[in-house]
């Protein structure tokens, strides 16, 4: 089936799937303790600018957070979640040509700068799940200050 967006690797975005398979494992497995280990897409992203503002992850995450939420208010017992992956990293079968990273690298100079979602992402810990609006209003602050929150 056409399933609509899909990532720079081809793979399908379906969030809704994604906690539907909560559920099932849920109801299957008579209600085990759940933690998606890894979750996150490759963006096509060609230079720093674009990098920087990746708001198609941004709504990849806002999209799968959701459903697995919705599916822990139901009561599955989902206890975590971690996003694939804190930075840009080699791939086995593309090597750096894929981007998952939610900070960017750049590889010539090993400088990692914080992309859009980044922001997104440490909002939604912070608030311990609940979704906090528009990504665009995430002003990055300097690490010292991150050190001292």
């Amino acid at each position: 089936p056409s399933w609509g967006n899909q990532t720079e690797m081809g793979w399908n975005v379906v969030p809704a799937g994604a906690g539907e398979l909560l559920r099932w494992i849920d109801k299957r497995y008579n209600h085990p303790v759940i933690y998606v280990t890894e979750n996150g897409m490759a963006a096509h992203e060609p230079d720093l600018k674009h990098s920087e503002n990746d708001y198609a992850r941004v709504e990849y995450m806002k999209g799968y957070i959701q459903s697995f939420l919705q599916a822990r208010d139901e009561g599955v017992d989902l206890r975590g979640y971690f996003y694939w992956s804190l930075m840009d990293n080699f791939e086995w079968q593309y090597g750096y040509a894929k981007r998952f990273g939610i900070v960017h690298i750049d590889y010539e100079t090993l400088v990692r700068t914080p992309k859009l979602s980044a922001y997104h992402y440490r909002s939604i810990i912070q608030s311990k799940g609940i979704w906090a609006g528009d990504p665009r209003a995430y002003v990055p602050v300097e690490i010292s200050q991150d050190m001292e929150d």
